[in-house]
């Protein structure tokens, strides 16, 4: 299989993973995907692996503020009647966080005795 063409885009509330692989000739076999995502700094080896069926996107969870990241896809047959093999991972992306993404602490109440 060819591997899977991925982008990475920004929401709201973080950043989405969306994938897209080929169709397979016989349309009741679907797809598992495997899709991991690290810091730049980072290797592969300590990447974030996630394992998906038959999906096509990914949110991610709350990443580092001003942080340079990268992220691949790699799709193979999903169980079943036909045991693939899997795909060469997609290209990488990257993409830098922005600045303000961090989860802030919650706000701390001062109490004063009355």
């Amino acid at each position: 299989m060819a591997p899977p063409t991925l982008n990475v885009t920004k929401s709201r509330d973080g950043y989405i993973l969306h994938w897209r692989a080929e169709e397979m000739i016989y349309k009741h076999i679907g797809h598992t995907f495997q899709v991991q995502y690290k810091k730049d700094a980072a290797s592969w080896e300590e990447s974030k692996t996630a394992s998906l069926q038959n999906a096509h996107s990914m949110s991610l969870p709350q990443l580092e503020a001003s942080t340079g990241y990268q992220a691949r896809v790699r799709v193979k047959p999903a169980p079943g009647g036909y045991n693939g093999i899997w795909s060469e991972w997609s290209e990488e992306r990257s993409w830098v966080t922005e600045w303000g993404m961090s989860p802030r602490p919650p706000p701390t109440l001062l109490l004063q005795p009355s």
